[in-house]
């Protein structure tokens, strides 16, 4: 199908199992991929859960999603990003690679690369992705 999973959270709310998954593919994600998405997720967490009761959302990650882990960063190479580090200085560019324990962007034609304890927030921004 071409998805990544981004990001799964589950919380039971009232004898309800709440299930919400982020995707993101290459060229965006749509309605049409969200439902097929649900359709594949929930025939399998019905498997999972039997009769419970399951309540499934599927969305894209946005478009000023907030990176939530350090993999996240693999999954958006080559997307548009502003870097917040620790000491109040931010960064914006492209995601070029993405490794255990660093990150390294394009940012005004040249490569920066920056170690996950220096970030304090990294959030999506397509503006960086134009020109």
């Amino acid at each position: 199908m071409g998805y990544r999973v981004v990001e799964i959270t589950s919380r039971p709310v009232k004898g309800t199992l709440h299930v919400h998954i982020v995707i993101y593919k290459d060229d965006g994600v749509g309605v049409d991929d969200c439902a097929t998405v649900h359709r594949t997720a929930l025939s399998r967490i019905e498997v999972l859960y039997g009769e419970r009761d399951v309540h499934l959302e599927v969305s894209s990650p946005g478009i000023d999603r907030r990176l939530k882990s350090t993999r996240e960063y693999s999954v958006f190479v080559g997307k548009g990003v502003t870097v917040y580090l620790r000491d109040g200085t931010q960064l914006g560019g492209l995601i070029r690679s993405a490794g255990s324990d660093s990150v390294t962007l394009v940012s005004n034609g040249r490569e920066v690369t920056l170690f996950f304890n220096e970030i304090q927030k990294t959030k999506l921004d397509d503006s960086q992705e134009v020109g």
